[in-house]
């Protein structure tokens, strides 16, 4: 689905998966999102297979209201400027992993704006395609773990 190895995203905190595995293929599970915090941000992973289908980055139909729950977190922090961070795995080129991941933090930050509706929210949209993998991608459960959307803001003082 993505494209080069590397070492972690922006922005580092405590993880702690939320509920709703998801079955792989290989029959492993996979958290379908989780929740870090640190003293300064809160960061959500969610799942590409939750958002989106296969290759794709039209959002489906459970999209909208996971991504209204993260807007309604955003808004009780009170943040000010929000990340929206796109990842793939390495299958497919990596030129297609940069298009797909862009193109997958794109439709989140959409559905963001008109959830939040607040013109003064500053946001940092990217599609970081195979980098900064999470898992190893040698397996269809490593691989899923690595298609996802980070959405990260700061916290409220």
């Amino acid at each position: 689905e993505g494209g080069a190895a590397s070492s972690s995203p922006p922005g580092g905190a405590s993880e702690s998966p939320s509920p709703g595995p998801t079955q792989t293929p290989g029959g492993g599970r996979v958290a379908e999102e989780r929740r870090e915090e640190s003293n300064e941000k809160t960061k959500f992973t969610l799942q590409a297979e939750v958002l989106f289908d296969k290759n794709s980055s039209k959002l489906n139909a459970k999209a909208n209201a996971r991504i209204a729950d993260i807007a309604a977190e955003i808004n009780k922090q009170k943040a000010s400027k929000v990340s929206v961070y796109g990842f793939t795995d390495n299958l497919g080129s990596y030129e297609n992993g940069v298009r797909l991941s862009q193109e997958r933090a794109e439709a989140v930050h959409k559905v963001l704006v008109k959830t939040l509706n607040d013109a003064s929210l500053r946001f940092d949209i990217r599609g970081y395609s195979e980098d900064y993998p999470i898992a190893s991608n040698a397996t269809e459960e490593g691989r899923a773990q690595n298609r996802r959307v980070e959405i990260s803001f700061s916290r409220a003082n």
